[in-house]
């Protein structure tokens, strides 16, 4: 079986209500639509534009089955443009919080790896 959709809104006052970019990053997934980190640092403004906006369309036409350069083209412009109309002290506490998350999510991963190998026959 699989997993339960782990894109509902935490405090939801709506059944119905989602997690946008959770939403839209899950169902990417399943048609290989999600761009690796590997094939965006191609382009670094992409890269930035990825993962320092929001889950817009174009970002899921990079690679998979809607492949279009044309999307290379949007991502580097006008999803980059509004990265950088937010400033330089507001993109450095996102990554700031992406580092502090991302450290603890290797960390976990790493305890999770070292809690899972086989014990010693005692």
């Amino acid at each position: 079986g699989h997993a339960p959709p782990s894109y509902g809104l935490l405090g939801k006052k709506l059944v119905y209500g989602v997690d946008y970019g959770n939403y839209m990053h899950q169902l990417a997934a399943e048609f290989g639509a999600v761009p690796s980190l590997w094939s965006l640092a191609r382009r670094p403004r992409v890269l930035v534009a990825y993962c320092l906006g929001q889950a817009y369309v174009s970002f899921f036409r990079l690679q998979g089955p809607f492949a279009s350069q044309e999307a290379w083209e949007v991502a580097a412009t006008e999803l980059y443009a509004p990265v950088l109309r937010r400033g330089i002290a507001t993109n450095l506490v996102f990554l700031a919080v992406m580092l502090v998350f991302g450290s603890m999510s290797a960390a976990l991963c790493a305890a999770e790896a070292v809690l899972a190998l086989p014990r010693a026959a005692v």
